[in-house]
């Protein structure tokens, strides 16, 4: 398991190797010492690789190549705040 911290938080995720190491669903929300991580609904299959990138406190989850079935994760919530339709590129545009 590999993790991904920002302002909003820390997302647990499995990692896979291949030609290089690709992120795996299920992603979990670290909600700190003696409780569970939370599982984020994602909209994308668990077995699909995904790109996870944070912007502030925000966290957007995509598949990895294609960055499609994007959703946006406000801090501590396991629902998307944001899910873009199926066919819609989701990436952070610079500031």
């Amino acid at each position: 398991m590999r993790s991904l911290s920002s302002e909003g938080g820390t997302w647990i995720f499995p990692v896979v190797w291949g030609d290089s190491p690709h992120i795996r669903g299920p992603v979990f929300l670290e909600c700190g010492p003696g409780c569970e991580p939370a599982r984020l609904s994602l909209p994308t299959a668990d077995a699909a690789q995904l790109s996870l990138d944070v912007r502030g406190p925000y966290l957007l989850v995509g598949r990895e190549h294609s960055v499609t079935e994007g959703a946006i994760f406000a801090p501590g919530s396991t629902e998307p705040l944001l899910t873009l339709p199926a066919t819609a590129s989701s990436v952070w545009l610079p500031r």
